[in-house]
């Protein structure tokens, strides 16, 4: 669904993937999956869904994909909640607030803003970068801080936890400028 000054609504539909997008106008999905499109041997492949907004909000509630997860907005905030990926998540936003809580990724989760904030709660994924500027990132990472070699930086602000750790084969990157880095893992 491609759509112009007009919103966005799914609720409870399974499609083999999803492409959404809207300007001037909220992107909305509850209770939606995806599940791939079968090859020659009727096996499930993953797709890849894409989500974008200008000049308005995305928010999916209770998604799941076989696929990877691409949310793109500009102008507007960006919430994820009860949302599971089989493959990388990537989600970018400019001039809108981040939020994530219960969200997995098999693979990367990378999540961009600027001007605003990023807020996570349980979030799970094999490596996570997370950068803004102007804005704080705070949240909390399921797993232990020893199952990440870590890389966070700031510019006049606070940043914990603090860079290092040994290679384990996950990373968790963290930068923001004019703000703080609180992440605490659970």
């Amino acid at each position: 669904a491609l759509t112009s000054n007009a919103a966005v609504d799914v609720r409870g539909v399974i499609a083999a993937a999803f492409e959404f997008g809207t300007t001037n106008a909220r992107v909305y999905a509850e209770n939606a999956a995806t599940c791939g499109e079968p090859d020659d041997d009727g096996m499930l492949r993953p797709a890849e869904n894409k989500i974008s907004s200008t000049n308005g909000a995305i928010e999916l509630r209770g998604f799941s994909t076989l696929g990877s997860l691409s949310c793109h907005t500009t102008n507007g905030g960006m919430r994820l909640s009860d949302t599971a990926i089989q493959g990388g998540l990537s989600c970018a936003t400019s001039n809108g607030s981040v939020r994530i809580e219960s969200v997995s990724a098999q693979e990367t989760a990378w999540i961009k803003s600027s001007n605003a904030s990023v807020k996570l709660d349980r979030l799970l994924a094999r490596d996570i970068d997370i950068s803004t500027t102007n804005g704080n990132i705070k949240g909390s990472i399921v797993g232990a801080q020893s199952d990440f070699m870590t890389d966070c930086s700031t510019t006049n602000g606070k940043c914990r936890p603090a860079s290092g750790g040994l290679p384990t084969g996950r990373m968790l990157r963290a930068r923001t400028t004019n703000a703080n880095i609180v992440m605490e893992f659970v």
